[in-house]
């Protein structure tokens, strides 16, 4: 049984298999108030750092998301010193690699961008991409997946670049 409450995240790993054939599953800013059902799917390339906000625009359409995918082949051990970029990042993502879904309906990907992180005496390479919000989106999912007030993005990148598939999930509270 786990505590209700609001969870920063949620990540599901195989350790025989870590770093080695697959990386990591991760869901993002997890509301567990009732029976919730995650399904971890994780291969060679992981979605990480998943935040995702609306546009402070009317109609609030759209959601801008930032993601860092983590790629194992591009990975390696090589050390890291302060100042340094670690690019584990494919080199660029098409909107044919990048599949966003809302509650489990696809969203219509309007921008893709390219961005660089600071974080712990590093840069990181992730990206941040704009969707339209799919419309009647509310029974799509499975009761069991679902968390009233929140909507259930899920990143899921199959990297033409690496030929790697990774996949991640957030969970957004809804702005009425």
């Amino acid at each position: 049984m786990v505590k209700k409450g609001d969870y920063y995240c949620l990540y599901a790993i195989k350790l025989s298999d870590y770093k080695k054939t697959k990386l990591e599953y991760w869901a993002w800013n997890v509301p567990v108030y009732k029976d919730l059902e995650i399904n971890p799917q994780y291969n060679n390339m992981e979605i990480y750092g998943i935040n995702a906000f609306e546009m402070q625009v009317t109609p609030q359409e759209s959601y801008r998301i930032y993601f860092r995918p983590m790629s194992l082949i591009k990975g390696g051990n090589n050390p890291i010193n302060e100042g340094d970029t670690l690019n584990m990042a494919p080199e660029s993502i098409s909107q044919a690699e990048l599949s966003v879904l809302v509650n489990g309906i696809k969203a219509k990907i309007v921008t893709i961008n390219k961005v660089t992180e600071y974080a712990r005496g590093i840069y990181l390479i992730g990206y941040e991409a704009q969707i339209i919000k799919p419309s009647n989106t509310s029974e799509i999912l499975k009761e069991t997946e679902r968390v009233a007030g929140f909507d259930k993005i899920t990143i899921v990148l199959d990297s033409k670049e690496t030929g790697e598939i990774g996949k991640g999930e957030a969970f957004v509270r809804i702005t009425e």
